[in-house]
């Protein structure tokens, strides 16, 4: 009986930190889209593409300064758009580290 409980509980975990993950991907990729588009861009090659500056600048026929101004104000505005999922993201985290 103990082992089909602490199954149960782990099955259960498992399905809540899943849960957990996919609001705060979700949360992360509503802020982004919320991002005016110069900025999206940026944010999007620089961090989901894995460029370079130069290469975003490149990219979008900007300037590497402009690039950096992007890339800035746009971090600037998912963290304060995501402020209050932070908590919840460090306890997911947490979680993984765990493992």
């Amino acid at each position: 009986i103990q082992d089909s409980a602490v199954l149960a509980d782990t099955e259960e975990n498992q399905e809540h930190e899943t849960t957990s993950e996919f609001e705060i991907k979700d949360k992360v990729h509503e802020a982004v889209n919320k991002l005016p588009d110069k900025w999206r861009e940026a944010i999007i090659l620089s961090k989901y593409n894995k460029l370079k500056y130069y290469e975003i600048a490149e990219e979008m026929n900007i300037s590497h300064k402009t690039v950096e101004k992007y890339i800035s104000k746009a971090l600037q505005a998912l963290r304060l758009e995501l402020k209050d999922i932070m908590v919840l993201c460090l306890y997911v985290m947490n979680l993984f580290l765990k493992k």
